[in-house]
């Protein structure tokens, strides 16, 4: 069935360099049991087999990009005629002695590989080899097709709360026959200029109303000038080249938790805290600037407002807040954290960026091809990203095998050189660090900063 690009789907399209294609993933660890065969390797064709199965509930994992003719409209999610499962769920060994580091430099190899762009735009990894025995899983999808909660309804739909689930039989599937250009072209042409349609009957309601259109100009006016004030020169913003590097650890939830509840903010406002305490103290150790000006942070915001509805696509928008660096004290930041989020939830920022997708919907695509990764390279308003996404409180299963650590990945693009991305699981806080290591050079180093900073945070607990 032939779907549109969202607003958001075609700015992240067009926002994407050649050299820093955007994707996101994770790094799941399971304890092997079921994957493996008892005397040899992976079980390769029942992975496969599983995968398949499932994906007549994700029927975007079996579509591709199909560009539009004349550049009428954005390009078209249609099915893949020659869909191959062995092309997107594939196996690997990680090199002798299979320990992290082993693992991490294969990551990175992994993150720098663009997707096919001529195939749907995932990949499954599954590596053996191991030295503890586990079974390393790594989704790899582009961000055009899913953003982190769709993502999340991806491991969701192919894990399983029972481990003792019944293997499933992979239902015929028939790809619907692709579109000739003009119905291509037609489509496209009828679906954006619907969206386009929408937003300019949004502008006319608001034209409608004087007096909630002069409140909503100050407020737009006050939101504007919070998004657009300029972050302070850091060494950690540099325009990203095509190199990756991935770090990981985790960090125990209800720990967090019980400081959320004493201190009466968020976890998100925790995280947040321990990332500008981690900034603060690598700018220490390394005589950066971020210790004596605040950064700028980019907080992608989730718009999935049906929990019952089609989740693989892009529906986020993001704010962007004052991240308190030069601030000494964990309990001052966190306080400030909070503070910052709250007004920065309540100006509207988030309905105003995504209002900017809609907007850019107006302009041809190969425009924006063209205008955005160059003005996001010298973008002067964040130093780096944080995501936080909730993650199931239940073990989940692959194929009866438990899923053990669970780490978020979100590759760097433009010049922000470094995404901070959290997922909870059961009773731990994964944290996964993407940099490009030109920039970051030092990602080990700032890893145990982050360490130390979420050490701080937690410190704050009342003692019992």
């Amino acid at each position: 069935m032939l779907a549109s690009l969202s607003a958001e789907d075609a700015a992240l399209l067009a926002a994407q360099a050649p050299e820093a294609p955007l994707m996101i993933g994770a790094l799941c660890r399971f304890d092997g049991q079921g994957l493996k065969h008892e005397s040899r390797g992976l079980q390769v064709e029942a992975i496969r087999r599983h995968i398949e199965s499932r994906l007549a509930r994700l029927p975007r994992f079996r579509q591709r990009l199909m560009r539009v003719p004349l550049a009428l409209g954005t390009p078209l999610w249609a099915d893949d005629s020659s869909f191959d499962i062995s092309e997107h769920v594939r196996f690997a060994s990680i090199p002798p002695p299979g320990d992290d580091a082993q693992l991490r430099a294969f990551i990175g190899k992994l993150l720098e590989a663009p997707l096919d762009p001529d195939r749907p735009l995932w990949q499954l990894w599954i590596l053996d080899g191991a030295a503890d025995g586990s079974v390393i899983v790594i989704p790899k999808v582009s961000h055009v097709m899913a953003d982190g909660i769709a993502l999340l309804d991806f491991a969701a739909s192919v894990l399983d709360a029972d481990p003792s689930t019944e293997p499933e039989t992979p239902e015929p599937w028939t790809p619907e026959p692709p579109p000739g250009r003009a119905a291509l072209a037609a489509r496209a042409w009828i679906d954006r200029s619907r969206r386009q349609l929408e937003a300019a009957r949004a502008v006319a309601a608001a034209f409608s109303h004087p007096a909630a259109l002069v409140s909503g100009a100050r407020l737009t006016a006050e939101t504007v000038g919070g998004l657009l004030r300029a972050a302070p020169a850091s060494e950690l913003t540099a325009q990203v080249g095509p190199r990756r590097d991935f770090s990981w650890f985790e960090v125990t939830l209800g720990e967090l938790r019980l400081v959320g509840h004493e201190l009466s903010v968020t976890l998100n406002d925790l995280v947040l805290a321990a990332s500008a305490g981690a900034l603060r103290g690598h700018s220490l150790r390394t005589g950066g600037e971020l210790a004596d000006h605040d950064a700028r942070v980019l907080v992608p915001v989730s718009m999935h407002d049906d929990p019952e509805g089609e989740l693989t696509d892009n529906r986020f928008s993001v704010l962007v807040a004052c991240l308190p660096t030069s601030t000494p004290h964990p309990l001052d930041r966190v306080r400030q954290v909070h503070s910052e989020m709250t007004e920065r939830k309540e100006s509207g920022q988030a309905g105003l960026t995504a209002a900017i997708y809609r907007i850019a919907d107006f302009l041809p695509l190969d425009l924006l091809a063209r205008l955005a990764p160059p003005a996001l390279a010298r973008q002067p308003f964040v130093n780096l990203a944080v995501t936080n996404l909730p993650g199931s409180p239940v073990p989940l299963h692959f194929l009866g095998s438990r899923l053990e650590q669970l780490y978020p990945i979100v590759t760097v693009t433009g010049n922000v050189a470094l995404i901070v991305g959290v997922v909870s699981y059961g009773d731990g806080l994964g944290v996964g660090i993407t940099a490009d290591p030109e920039v970051v050079t030092d990602l080990d180093g700032l890893t145990k900063d982050f360490q130390s900073a979420f050490g701080e945070v937690i410190g704050l607990a009342r003692p019992a």
